[in-house]
């Protein structure tokens, strides 16, 4: 016989509000018996699982495969989005070293993460990193025309400094410098240049 959550709710719930049954009672007991049963198996394999990924060395993001649906996972399971990533993770930036930090595990998915680093800018307070292509994404990684939507309304501060083309260029890095230059990369600084006007 399995357990019947349903049932063992409705036995608690009446139990809270009245006295209940001799046969109600003794069902009652025998849902609960098997309640104890079910969250033992359950501790084992938690037991069992955690066993195995110690032995394997599985990392996270190896056994739920991206952190997009780890972050997911977590939400479903009532943790609030905050707690996890915080809102800075908006701006999709990284880590001195160029790896995501745990703010930004919620943008590892962003298609311009594997591009080149166009700004590096640590006068912000967190060091503000730009790499291409980003202003043509929103916060998911999906395309977009709306540049309200590429940092998820959580513009930079390096935006709120840097207005003009020549501040956003003065900015960049060596590689970002040499791709402003060209017919591509000028469509890119002018598209950057109509984003740091909404900062």
């Amino acid at each position: 016989m399995t357990f019947n959550r349903a049932r063992f709710d409705e036995l608690i719930s009446k139990l809270q509000r009245s006295a209940l049954s001799a046969d109600e009672l003794k069902e009652l007991g025998t849902l609960q018996g098997q309640l104890s049963k079910l969250n033992e198996g359950r501790e084992a394999l938690i037991k069992d699982v955690q066993k195995s990924i110690d032995e394997n060395k599985l990392t996270v993001l190896e056994v739920f495969g991206t952190a997009r649906k780890l972050g997911k996972l977590l939400v479903e399971q009532g943790v609030k989005p905050d707690s996890v990533f915080p809102p800075k993770a908006a701006t999709g930036a990284t880590g001195e070293d160029g790896q995501a930090t745990p703010a930004t595990l919620n943008a590892v998915e962003r298609p311009s993460n594997k591009n080149e680093e166009l700004i590096k800018s640590k006068g912000h307070g967190k060091p503000f990193i730009y790499k291409r292509g980003r202003v043509f994404e929103d916060a998911k990684g999906e395309p977009t025309t709306d540049l309200k939507k590429v940092y998820a309304g959580a513009l930079s501060k390096f935006f709120t400094t840097h207005k003009t083309a020549a501040a956003i260029t003065e900015a960049a890095t060596p590689e970002g410098k040499e791709y402003f230059k060209t017919e591509e990369g000028k469509k890119e600084l002018a598209k950057l240049v109509e984003l740091a006007r909404l900062a």
